[in-house]
């Protein structure tokens, strides 16, 4: 890798003569806080669709569903314009402390769009974390399902929040206790913790099971050993009553 100040050495170099490069505020670019001073004029047609879509569910909610629903059809839409429209939702409320969308609002809105049923994992992921806040009991097995159908802390760890801060404490840990050894080591520690689960007495138990199996090893070893030792003095024995046998 390169530094910035060896990038920028060779940028000079490189365009050595040219005037332009005079007027690059080098310190502004390397160490102002926020956006770059110059932004390439990107095309947002397909990410505006998606804060456009997440907006009118919100609109949506806001209203109690007096209004009707958003129509906008998202069938030809890729996996990352939807999970788009899902991530501007749930920073609007977990960043903006506004309120969870109504059940309602979250039921139709998976109904429309078939989020329940997505193979997708970000997709069900995002809706599965709506839901949750939404206070929507339905999702549950969909949560658990998905909880105990594979190990991705990214998915786990905020699921597992979702489920323990927004009244089903219980259900997260009896899923947690009953999965536990499905999860990666490092995995079951940070979700033990999140829980506020403890798992000394689970180390215990490993801890007392591997110092058995030491002991059953060192056991087998000391028995082999003594075996090896009593076998040579059989033969010794035998060898010296044959020597005593053959003198007479």
């Amino acid at each position: 890798c390169i530094t910035s100040e060896e990038f920028r050495l060779f940028f000079e170099r490189y365009f050595k003569g040219e005037k332009q490069i005079d007027d690059i505020n080098w310190d502004k670019w390397f160490h102002a806080p926020g956006m770059p001073i110059e932004v390439p004029d990107f095309d947002r047609t397909l990410s505006k669709a998606s804060e456009n879509l997440a907006m009118e569910w919100i609109a949506y909610d806001v209203l109690s569903g007096a209004g009707e629903a958003p129509t906008t059809n998202i069938a030809d839409w890729s996996s990352n314009q939807i999970t788009c429209a899902l991530d501007i939702i749930l920073d609007k409320i977990n960043t903006d402390e506004a309120s969870p969308l109504k059940v309602s609002t979250v039921t139709r809105f998976g109904e429309m769009y078939g989020m329940r049923e997505t193979k997708n994992a970000e997709i069900l992921f995002r809706y599965c974390r709506l839901a949750i806040q939404a206070g929507d009991e339905d999702i549950l097995p969909v949560v658990v399902h998905f909880i105990t159908s594979q190990g991705r802390m990214k998915y786990l760890r905020p699921l597992y929040r979702d489920l323990f801060t927004h009244g089903h404490e219980k259900l997260a840990v009896e899923t947690f206790l009953s999965k536990k050894d499905f999860y990666h080591p490092i995995a079951a520690k940070m979700l033990a913790v999140d829980l506020m689960v403890s798992m000394e007495k689970e180390n215990t138990d490993i801890e007392i099971e591997q110092e058995d199996k030491k002991n059953a090893i060192k056991y087998s070893h000391v028995m082999s050993s003594n075996m090896i030792s009593m076998t040579m003095m059989t033969l010794a024995c035998l060898a010296g009553i044959l020597a005593l046998r053959r003198r007479k």
